[in-house]
C-alpha cells in the first residue's frame, strides 16, 4: 500500500504529498517550501553574479576606451561572453555598413532612360507625341493608336461580312490615316 507521506531531501522532514510538487505523476525530492527557498537563492546569486560582472572593466577594440561590461552587448558562440566593441561603436559600425550597403545599391541601380516625346508610326510614317501611341510591355508600340484602331476595324468589317480574312494593304491603310490625319492638321513627312 502506498503511503501519504514522503521525506524531503533537503529539510530531511517527513511530509505530507500535498507538500510535494508533482511531476509525471511523481512527487518532488525537494518539498514546495524548499523548492521556493532554493528558488529565491538561486535568483539572488544570479543578481550578485551579473552585479560583478557589469561592474568588471574592459577596452574596447574600436575606440580603445575602458568601459564596464554593462556597455557591451552579451553574445553567444564565441570564447569572449561579451562583444570586443562596446555598445556606441557597435551602432556606428552598424550604421555605416548600412550606408555602404544603400550606397552600393545606387550605384547598381540603372536609371531609366529619357523617355523620347515624339514617335514615327510604323505604319502611316507620321511623327505623332508618345500619348498617341499604345503601350506593350511598358514600351510605346510602333502603331500608333489611330492605325492599330483602323486596323482593327477593318478586320473586323472584314469578319462580319462573313470572309475569314481580307489582306489589307499596307498603302491603303496609309493613305487612310493620312487623309485622316491632315484632317486635324498633322502633316506627314
Amino acid at each position: 500500500m502506498k503511503s501519504n507521506t514522503k521525506s524531503c531531501l533537503k529539510c530531511k522532514e517527513v511530509k505530507d504529498l500535498s507538500e510535494f510538487l508533482i511531476d509525471n505523476g511523481k512527487p518532488r525530492t525537494n518539498c514546495k517550501a524548499c523548492g521556493n527557498l532554493i528558488k529565491r537563492q538561486t535568483r539572488t546569486a544570479n543578481k550578485l553574479l551579473q552585479k560583478e560582472i557589469a561592474e568588471e572593466k574592459r577596452i574596447c577594440i574600436k575606440c580603445n576606451i575602458e568601459k564596464s561590461n554593462g556597455d557591451f552587448h552579451v553574445t553567444t558562440g564565441s570564447s569572449s561572453v561579451f562583444e570586443l566593441t562596446c555598445k556606441i561603436c557597435t551602432r556606428v559600425i552598424r550604421q555605416q555598413r548600412a550606408d555602404d550597403y544603400l550606397k552600393r545599391d545606387k550605384q547598381t541601380i540603372k536609371l531609366p532612360k529619357e523617355i523620347p516625346t515624339s514617335k514615327l508610326c510604323t505604319k502611316c510614317k507620321v511623327v505623332l507625341q508618345i500619348s498617341e501611341f499604345g503601350t506593350s510591355n511598358g514600351k510605346p508600340r510602333g502603331d500608333c493608336k489611330r492605325c492599330c484602331n483602323l486596323f482593327k476595324k477593318n478586320k473586323r468589317d472584314a469578319e462580319k461580312l462573313n470572309k475569314t480574312s481580307v489582306p489589307i494593304s499596307q498603302n491603303t491603310i496609309v493613305e487612310e490615316i493620312s487623309v485622316k490625319l491632315s484632317n486635324l492638321g498633322y502633316e506627314s513627312d
